[in-house]
């Protein structure tokens, strides 16, 4: 009888250990990388509407060079970090397209050569 209880006190000791090991910890490590994306997608996105809010702002006031460089900034920071990055097809010709822009746009060749 004693060993039919410390088995099954073992066995019930092992499950709950595996399933705290194996469900649980994974579980929330997942969680926690998942909110540490959320909050990247949110700052993105914050920062997309900033731009977009302070462009809306000179538009109005018809100042349009304003507006213009007000666009060119996050254009110029993309293309200055990602130069530096390794080149995907997707990211080469999307640089392709802003040094496209840039050849015929004075404000965005100036932003994207200028000095971090």
């Amino acid at each position: 009888m004693k060993t039919i209880i410390i088995s099954l006190s073992s066995l019930l000791v092992g499950l709950a250990l595996g399933w705290y090991l194996g469900y649980v910890q994974p579980n929330a490590k997942a969680n926690r990388e998942a909110m540490k994306q959320f909050a990247t997608m949110d700052a993105d996105d914050t920062m997309a509407a900033a731009v977009a809010y302070r462009t809306f702002i000179f538009y109005d006031a018809g100042e349009t060079q304003k507006a213009m460089q007000a666009l060119a900034w996050p254009i110029g920071a993309y293309y200055r970090y990602n130069k530096k990055q390794p080149l995907t097809e997707e990211r080469s010709n999307f640089l392709a397209k802003i040094e496209q822009l840039a050849s015929t746009n004075q404000v965005v060749a100036t932003e994207i050569h200028r000095e971090p």
